[in-house]
């Protein structure tokens, strides 16, 4: 089960490894240019830690983007540019982990962002109140909807 301590990088690992939560978040970043980690950190905000206050938001995303733009992107982009086949394959998994370790630096960034929130937030939050993943996923209803739907699925079979 997942407790309300339990780190951003630990929730979005898990996650992230949740059937069809892979191929949703990577389509919402292919198809629509939305950052995973945005929304794995707008699910963590919104449900794991109960943080309504929006200048967390827009206090970490600020200093991520830099992080996601000047190493995760071109990692990224370097990986997705090699064959898959023959020794390149090896290369694009290397690229891969390097690439993964980018991100969890930049979850890390987000997280210790929302740390003095989190140790402020004593009061009770309003079960409705899920403002991060509604504005990280803005004009995609059905997307919002999904995650949402998965988000409940993954809760309950970690529990």
């Amino acid at each position: 089960m997942i407790r309300p301590d339990t780190s951003l990088w630990a929730f979005s690992w898990s996650f992230y490894q949740y059937p069809q939560v892979e191929t949703l978040c990577l389509q919402l970043q292919d198809q629509h240019g939305i950052n995973v980690n945005r929304v794995l950190w707008a699910l963590w905000l919104d449900n794991i830690c109960q943080i309504t206050d929006f200048t967390v938001w827009e206090q970490g995303v600020p200093k991520a983007n830099q992080w996601h733009r000047g190493v995760v992107i071109p990692l990224r982009r370097l990986r997705r540019g090699l064959p898959k086949t023959g020794l390149w394959g090896v290369c694009r998994k290397r690229l891969l982990n390097w690439e993964l370790l980018a991100e969890k630096r930049e979850l890390m960034i987000l997280e210790r962002t929302a740390l003095p929130a989190l140790t402020a937030n004593t009061g009770g939050v309003n079960e409705t109140s899920k403002v991060f993943l509604a504005y990280v996923l803005r004009g995609l209803t059905d997307e919002q909807t999904r995650m949402t739907e998965l988000f409940q699925q993954w809760s309950l079979a970690t529990r």
